[in-house]
């Protein structure tokens, strides 16, 4: 018979993690709510499904791919516009905007703490102190898009599965994911080092995983009558300088050391690229990276430092495999996981 002190140990550690996470979200929240009405297109990107399919036709045209994000966004903004009375936007979309971050947020968090609740603080206050980062004023040029937090979740359901050893279930993930940001297409590498699939399955899931997104990114693209199908990212803002030349000189501008690129998501991203490479699953992680990074440096503004949420995740499992479990040396044997038996 379990004593009490073991009880509550056990009951601890679900509900310690549980109220952090909470906390988080809040503040997040209340950060979200004080950015929200610092650009136009904050606005643009919260009320783009608002009217219907009819309007939304006429968005920008990277931006119409990711459906369920604004469709849900612009959901919620009807019921805050309910709830308080009024379509006053300065009312309704800091409201909106926090809603939207704490929940997303706050369902990262509680799956993480569900499936590994002795590692899931890493993971919530590693991802609240990177979503702060991108978030503050004065830090590059802070946003808060709908599509930003349900990538972070996406990404993060992509990192329990790789830890629950089901990269499998990505066939479902992954066109899903590509509905709320195209990125998700990335996690298709995840399928790379898993021992626990033959690789003859992993090559038939992936082709038919990327296969199933973008098909479903294809009819979307094509229903919203986008000029430019399936390849809809855009390389500069109308007749302006693109945005590599941007980047390039946001990357060459003197250091600061509260705005400079290479503080992006508070320093995760630098860690996970200089993480040791003797696990296959490290790895992989620092390849979808270095193709996030290119991606971004052509098609976006990488002093957003919204855009670089996805990454998050995957730094922190990388973070995770080095500190806290045994990352053989290259060619050595892999010990078991004490976790799976």
């Amino acid at each position: 018979m379990l004593g009490v002190s073991t009880i509550y140990r056990r009951w601890s550690t679900y509900v310690i993690p549980l109220i952090i996470s909470f906390c988080i979200s809040v503040v997040v929240a209340h950060q979200a709510k004080n950015i929200a009405l610092s650009d136009e297109d904050n606005a643009q990107t919260f009320y783009t499904f608002t009217n219907g399919l009819s309007e939304y036709k006429y968005e920008r045209q990277e931006w119409k791919t990711r459906i369920l994000s604004n469709a849900l966004a612009g959901r919620l903004v009807r019921i805050v516009e309910a709830a308080y009375g009024t379509t006053d936007r300065n009312v309704v979309l800091p409201r909106a905007a926090a809603l939207w971050s704490f929940f997303w947020l706050l369902g990262t968090n509680v799956l993480f703490v569900i499936v590994d609740r002795e590692r899931s603080l890493l993971y919530s206050l590693g991802t609240f102190t990177a979503i702060m980062f991108a978030f503050t004023p004065g830090i590059g040029a802070p946003r808060v898009y709908p599509w930003d937090m349900t990538s972070l979740f996406v990404f993060s359901v992509a990192v329990i599965l790789m830890k629950l050893h089901k990269e499998e279930w990505l066939l479902l993930l992954v066109p899903i994911g590509t509905l709320f940001k195209e990125t998700a297409l990335l996690l298709v590498m995840l399928l790379v080092p898993s021992a626990d699939i033959p690789r003859r399955r992993r090559l038939f899931i992936g082709a038919a995983t990327i296969a199933i997104a973008l098909s479903a990114k294809a009819i979307v693209d094509v229903v919203t009558e986008n000029p430019s199908p399936v390849f809809t990212m855009t390389l500069s803002d109308g007749p302006t300088t693109p945005r590599y030349i941007t980047n390039l000189q946001a990357i060459l501008a003197p250091p600061a050391w509260t705005t400079h690129p290479m503080f992006v998501n508070a320093g995760l991203l630098a860690s996970l690229l200089i993480l040791p490479m003797a696990d296959r699953r490290v790895g992989i992680l620092k390849v979808i990276a270095v193709l996030f990074i290119v991606g971004n440096f052509l098609f976006g503004n990488i002093v957003e430092y919204r855009i670089w949420f996805e990454l998050i995740p995957l730094s922190l499992y990388g973070i995770e495999r080095c500190f806290f479990e045994t990352v053989p040396a290259r060619g050595a044997p892999v010990p078991a996981d004490p976790r799976r038996s």
